[in-house]
């Protein structure tokens, strides 16, 4: 089985761990933070025209749809 989905960009700073990767079989794009010292994480879907702008700026693009920082065990 093909693997499906493939990073894009990955950055780590402070702990706070941020990838942007393509679905290949949906076509879509999304911003995952993981971050490492609280433990929280959230995953934003993000149209591809902006997908480098919600790549530098996760925290304001996560804002605008509505999501914040969870905990590892709510996430699960």
């Amino acid at each position: 089985m093909a693997k499906t989905i493939r990073e894009l960009a990955a950055r780590q700073s402070d702990g706070v761990e941020v990838r942007l990767l393509w679905d290949v079989a949906t076509d879509s794009v999304s911003v995952v933070v993981n971050d490492m010292r609280e433990g929280g994480c959230f995953r934003v879907p993000v149209e591809p025209e902006h997908a480098l702008d919600a790549f530098n700026h996760p925290f304001g693009y996560a804002a605008l749809r509505g999501l914040s920082l969870l905990a590892a065990a709510e996430a699960a």
